[in-house]
């Protein structure tokens, strides 16, 4: 049951009495399936163990099917300020292939709603790629998309996994081309920037002042907590996890498993350059010793001629075009940055 859940999730919190937190975050699922009392009382109630600080960003993601006008306009009295919505395409027949439960119109209305409800940080997320889908169509989807009053635009592009409904019937889909995908995102980060939505990390566009504080954390390589099965954390150097199971997490609230340490110079290295910001060579060089730096530059000018990334001796960071093939080239400098000088 759902009290037996919030009875174990607030054990798991007592472990950690008196942490200092400016960003809480209620995702992973549909949380809002929970009801607004149900998440009321309970930030409430991480707010007695937890020393949240003002002015933090309480997120919760929400699908635009479980929540009304109502129901937003508690959340936003009990304190979430922030709200990500999984709106994914404005094409229903889109919508209803991915078997997601809401329309468009549906998914439009939730983010009024929420605006009306006085949310002032609005976050959606899109898929792109998906299957039947036009290069132009799915630019339109964008483009409506862009015009809501939203902060914040996540933008993916579809992973077809095996052992879900796509990954079944993945040689019946009419999926796009590796090329028409590439040439998708690139116009998708025009788009966006031209809707005001900045790119600061492959996926993640924001305007001034809204980039996802949260998720920033995890970019950086900061310390946070995991609450929740499944649920992953890094905390003083060390990453740990709770099971998958929720009657394991029920039954046995304080019982994590051990994921080494974290922080390393190759985290460093890949989060870095996820983020538009780049790999930032002085800072790699004050805490990670700097490693295969000049290797590094060297290849990558020509990355830079190619249009893949721009460098110089104070750092490198990659384009759109890039990011399409971050694996690769993120590969090549993890094996610059081991290789000896």
């Amino acid at each position: 049951t759902l009290e037996a859940y919030a009875h174990a999730l607030l054990q798991a919190a007592e472990s950690y009495r008196g942490i200092a937190v400016d960003t809480v975050y209620f995702g992973g699922g549909t949380p809002t399936l929970a009801g607004a009392s149900w998440l009321g009382r309970t930030l409430s109630e991480l707010s007695r163990i937890f020393s949240i600080q003002p002015n933090s960003e309480i997120t919760l993601e929400a699908n635009p099917e479980t929540v009304d006008s109502v129901m937003l306009e508690a959340l936003r009295k009990d304190g979430f300020n922030r709200i990500s919505f999984g709106l994914q395409t404005t094409e229903d027949h889109t919508l209803a292939l991915l078997g997601r439960q809401h329309t468009a119109e549906r998914g439009k209305q939730a983010v009024l709603w929420a605006k009306e409800a006085g949310f002032d940080n609005i976050s959606a997320d899109i898929m792109l790629g998906l299957p039947g889908q036009t290069g132009d169509r799915a630019l339109e989807s964008v483009r409506e998309i862009a015009a809501l009053p939203l902060q914040h635009i996540s933008a993916y592009l579809l992973k077809v996994e095996p052992n879900t409904p796509f990954g079944r019937q993945k040689d019946r889909l009419p999926l796009p081309q590796e090329e028409e995908t590439a040439d998708l995102y690139e116009n998708t980060v025009e788009l966006l920037s031209s809707n005001g939505f900045i790119q600061y990390e492959i996926s993640n566009f924001a305007k001034p002042g809204y980039r996802s504080r949260h998720n920033l954390k995890y970019w950086h390589l900061q310390e946070y907590l995991g609450l929740g099965p499944a649920a992953h954390s890094f905390l003083n150097g060390e990453r740990f996890y709770y099971p998958r199971s929720l009657t394991d997490f029920v039954e046995e609230p304080h019982k994590t498993v051990s994921d080494g340490p974290g922080g390393g110079v190759e985290e460093y290295i890949e989060m870095s350059l996820r983020l538009v910001e780049g790999l930032d060579f002085e800072d790699y060089k004050k805490n990670y010793g700097g490693k295969g730096i000049q290797k590094i530059i060297s290849i990558a000018e020509g990355w830079q001629k190619a249009g893949l990334c721009s460098v110089n001796q104070n750092k490198l960071a990659l384009t759109p075009k890039g990011f399409l093939v971050s694996n690769s080239i993120i590969s090549e400098v993890l094996y610059l940055a081991e290789s000896d000088d």
